[in-house]
C-alpha cells in the first residue's frame, strides 16, 4: 500500500497520545475515527458503517442514540468494538513528525519511539535542532546506541 497521511493516535500511552503521526501506508478507514479523524486504541463500528473512537460515541449517546454523521440511531448492543494493540501500531510505518524540519527518519514507530524516549531534549529545542541537523532523535541513533533495536 502507499500512501500516507497524518493522524493522531488515542490510547497508546504518554508518549503516543495526541502526538501527530505520518502514516507511510494508508491506514484502513475502519481504524480512524469518523469524527475527530483520530486513530484510537478502541474504535467502535455502528451499524451504519462509520467507525467511532470511545470519546465520540459516548457523545453520540448523550445526543439522542444517533449517529452525529447521518443521524442513524443506535445504541450499545448494536455495535462493535475493534481493539488495535500498541504492539500492533508499533509495527506500523512512520516518518518523523519532525520531517518538515529535515530530519529523514523513517521505520516502524517502535524504533521511532524507542529513539525518541531516549531524547531529553526539550521539544522546542527539537525543533531548534532538526533545523540544523537531520534531526536530534537521528542523531542520537547514529551516535549514541550500538544495542538500538533494528528493523
Amino acid at each position: 500500500m502507499s500512501g500516507g497521511t497524518t493522524y493522531c493516535v488515542s490510547g497508546f500511552g504518554k508518549g503516543l497520545d495526541m502526538r501527530p503521526m505520518n502514516f507511510k501506508d494508508t491506514v484502513q478507514k475502519i481504524r480512524v475515527c469518523s469524527l475527530c479523524n483520530v486513530i484510537p486504541n478502541t474504535v467502535v463500528l455502528l451499524p451504519c458503517s462509520h467507525s467511532l473512537c470511545e470519546l465520540c460515541f459516548d457523545k453520540c449517546l448523550e445526543d439522542g442514540e444517533r449517529c452525529l454523521l447521518d443521524q442513524e440511531r443506535l445504541g450499545q448492543e448494536c455495535v462493535e468494538k475493534l481493539t488495535l494493540s500498541e504492539e500492533k501500531l508499533a509495527t506500523w510505518q512512520v516518518a518523523c513528525w519532525n520531517t518538515p524540519y529535515g530530519c529523514t527518519f523513517s521505520g516502524s514507530e517502535r524504533r521511532r519511539s524507542w529513539i525518541t524516549s531516549r531524547s531529553t531534549a526539550p521539544s522546542t529545542q527539537y525543533a531548534a535542532l532538526a533545523a540544523t541537523t537531520t534531526c536530534f532523535a537521528a542523531t542520537w541513533w547514529d551516535t549514541s546506541s550500538r544495542d538500538a533495536p533494528h528493523s
